[in-house]
């Protein structure tokens, strides 16, 4: 029998067989691999559709790719949890993806082009004149797929981030102090504007 009665003082109960483990039978003899439980452990791949935009942590299940059932029952499922590496390059928030782009102190001032990497394949961008440092400029849609969005995209952000040279040459170091002669004069103007305006601030404020 599958179950046996035990009396245990006022109360009866029924247990599963310790020798059938409830399958009503017992075998003659019992494999080696499997010990009698019908199952074995054993090792295999499988191959798994990692859907677009995906983030670290996110869990995927195979159905019936678990664990055996036992005494011919259903296999569970078996669940894999995703850890994205992080990309040398890109940099993901969310659905937002960053790049970090130097561009020269000449391109910052003047303005240009530069060629920059996309998770679509490289694209040309334009520098606008003045361009300050940490500026950033946005491509729309341009950044991961958002998980069953009907192909949705978050966006695309290029930092610029403008190199200092450390080492100059002849001419580049006579061009910087010339550069550097007409700088301070626009810049003491509008420092002398400032400190004007801070010092009328002051008299109407000790009003």
């Amino acid at each position: 029998n599958a179950e046996y009665g035990q009396n245990a003082g006022l109360f009866a109960y029924a247990a599963t067989c310790d020798a059938c483990d409830g399958a009503g039978r017992v075998p003659s003899e019992q494999c080696a691999p499997c010990g009698g439980q019908g199952v074995r452990q054993e090792r295999r791949k499988v191959r798994v559709k990692v859907p677009a935009g995906v983030d670290d942590g996110v869990n995927i299940r195979l159905a019936n790719q678990g664990e055996a059932g036992r005494r011919g029952g259903p296999s569970g499922h078996l669940y894999i949890t995703l850890s994205v590496a992080p990309h040398p390059v890109f940099r993901r928030d969310g659905f937002d993806v960053h790049l970090e782009a130097p561009i020269t102190i000449g391109q910052a001032v003047l303005g240009g082009k530069i060629r920059v990497p996309t998770l679509d394949g490289e694209v040309d961008l334009t520098i606008p004149r003045g361009t300050q440092p940490a500026e950033k400029r946005r491509l729309a849609r341009k950044g991961v797929q958002r998980v069953n969005a009907g192909g949705a995209r978050g966006d695309f952000f290029v930092h610029f981030k403008v190199v200092v040279p450390t080492t100059l040459t002849v001419k580049q170091e006579q061009l910087m102090e010339e550069y550097s002669k007409e700088e301070d004069a626009a810049v003491s103007n509008e420092s002398s504007g400032f400190f004007q305006r801070f010092a009328d601030y002051l008299r109407g404020h000790n009003k």
